[in-house]
């Protein structure tokens, strides 16, 4: 409670303690309203299943740079057939896990984005109406024609219920065209399965995706729908359609990805999910999930939101976009669906299109980038084959920090004299050069500890020759002063690496409590 008056020879002492990161990145509200488990920012970390924060995984580099930005990435898996496609500056580029060649017999659209997807052991292209939709059996393309019977030129592709579906065509961009069951090459295409979704209101299709049972879920800019597909009618005309909101759309067919039986989206105010906003349409009531990092989401540069992607991963639904200036991607939001928070942004990645191989049976997440790469990311490598370029990207240093939410000691009105910090961190091969520093009052940062605590620990291998050092235990706690701390109402702490594993368990902290300042002029 407030320190009125104190005529002890000492202040009083208080503590405060950060005992966990599980509640994520909360930026859009005041440090200092936070709960425990919340903190205010964080770069490049991750939130592990006991609640710790931890540098995230970095990547690896698929064979050689495509030296053009990717427009489009597919994973193809038949029984005789493993292969990622990729697609840069209009060529199509097949790798079997190591290097690129091309592919011919496909020239797509150089500028547009281009769809893919499997179906009955053919993988379909369409560039956004720029060229025909080719099919692709595992060696040669096919050119699926452009008339009566054949494909439409539709810039969105699914697979739902044994037929291959197309979206936003070049008749209206409100319309689905289905192929016939278990075929989509040309002449199997009839007009009995093209409808429009909407009365024609302006409001195109931006995306569509299979959902469970017969369910088609059906994304326009300011509306979504349900499309009950039954199979067994004859016409779609048989097929119910059911609107679900009117005032919340998608921005990008990229951005959605299914979790579980949910559907992740990236809406004009935020990150949305279908089961949210049916749960709101019962009770009037429907929030973004992307509240708590508002800020970070009004910098997205929404002149190129169609260029933002996103993919649902080891319980992470991974959403890239551009800021602020930005015209293509250059940062990722990570949501924890397993703590239900955000773990915060990375940067490093400038991730275009994203795809999962499983290669001799292995699934990996892959994502292609705008400078033309394919990468890896090691989230798949075992704690106890840690390396050094596991927390790097292509080589490349991963720089992580994070800013704790404000501690008031439990009173926000007194002023505080810092005492002590207790920082307890996880020591790991490798380890991290950490360095910590007070912000109080959001404002006056300063370096606790003139130098970094190293946390790489290092193993001694038996039969090994007298003497030798043991290593210190994993967890590593280091107590510091903050004397020099000035004085301050609420005291927050960044914790920062250049390089390497940070694995940060808790924060503990002590201060003296000065008496309330009870008039104050300038």
């Amino acid at each position: 409670m407030p320190t009125f008056f104190n005529d002890g020879l000492d202040d009083t002492l208080a503590y405060d303690y950060v005992g966990n990161f599980a509640g994520g990145q909360a930026s859009s509200v005041r440090a200092n309203l936070l709960q425990d488990g919340q903190y205010s920012e964080s770069r490049n970390m991750d939130i592990d299943k006991f609640g710790a924060i931890i540098t995230r995984r970095g990547t690896e580099i698929i064979g050689s740079t495509l030296t053009n930005p990717i427009q489009g990435l597919v994973y193809m898996d038949t029984p005789s057939i493993e292969q990622l496609l990729a697609v840069s500056n209009g060529v199509v580029y097949k790798s079997t896990g190591g290097s690129w060649s091309s592919v011919s017999g496909y020239t797509p659209s150089a500028s547009n984005n281009v769809e893919a997807v499997q179906f009955f052991d053919k993988v379909y292209f369409s560039d956004s109406g720029g060229t025909n939709v080719h099919s692709y059996d595992g060696s040669s393309f096919t050119d699926e024609g452009d008339t009566g019977g054949d494909p439409p030129r539709g810039k969105f592709l699914a697979s739902h219920t044994g037929r291959l579906f197309t979206a936003n065509t070049p008749s209206a961009d409100d319309e689905i065209q289905a192929s016939d069951v278990l075929s989509a090459s040309s002449g199997n295409w009839s007009s009995n399965y093209s409808f429009r979704v909407g009365k024609g209101e302006g409001d195109p299709i931006t995306g569509i995706i299979s959902w469970y049972n017969f369910n088609l879920l059906v994304f326009k800019e300011h509306s979504i729908h349900i499309v009950a597909t039954d199979p067994s009618q004859s016409s779609a005309s048989a097929w119910s359609v059911h609107r679900v909101d009117n005032n919340v759309g998608c921005v990008s067919h990229r951005t959605i990805a299914q979790a579980g039986s949910d559907v992740f989206f990236l809406a004009r105010d935020g990150v949305r999910t279908v089961q949210t906003i049916l749960a709101g349409a019962q009770s009037s009531v429907s929030e973004p999930i992307s509240q708590s990092i508002s800020d970070i989401i009004e910098r997205i540069n929404w002149g190129n939101a169609d260029t933002c992607c996103a993919k649902f991963w080891n319980n992470r639904y991974i959403l890239s976009v551009p800021l602020d200036s930005a015209t293509t991607p250059d940062h990722i939001l990570v949501f924890n669906t397993v703590t239900k928070s955000w773990s915060g942004f990375w940067t490093g990645w400038t991730s275009r299109a994203f795809a999962t191989t499983a290669f001799s049976g292995f699934p990996k997440l892959v994502m292609g980038h705008s400078d033309g790469k394919v990468v890896t990311w090691m989230d798949y490598v075992a704690a106890g084959s840690e390396v050094d370029a596991t927390f790097q990207d292509v080589g490349s240093d991963i720089p992580s920090h994070v800013v704790t939410r404000g501690l008031t000691f439990q009173d926000v009105f007194s002023k505080k004299l810092g005492n002590h910090v207790e920082l307890e961190l996880r020591g790991s091969t490798p380890g991290a050069d950490v360095e910590l520093r007070a912000i109080a009052d959001e404002s006056d940062e300063k370096v606790i500890h003139p130098s970094t605590i190293i946390t790489g620990i290092t193993g001694v291998t038996l039969p090994a020759n007298l003497t030798f050092v043991l290593p210190e235990d994993e967890i590593i706690t280091r107590d510091y002063n903050m004397i020099p701390v000035n004085e301050f109402s609420e005291l927050q702490f960044r914790v920062f690496a250049n390089s390497g594993k940070v694995h940060l368990r808790n924060i503990k902290a002590s201060a003296f409590m000065n008496s309330m300042t009870l008039e104050k002029t300038d």
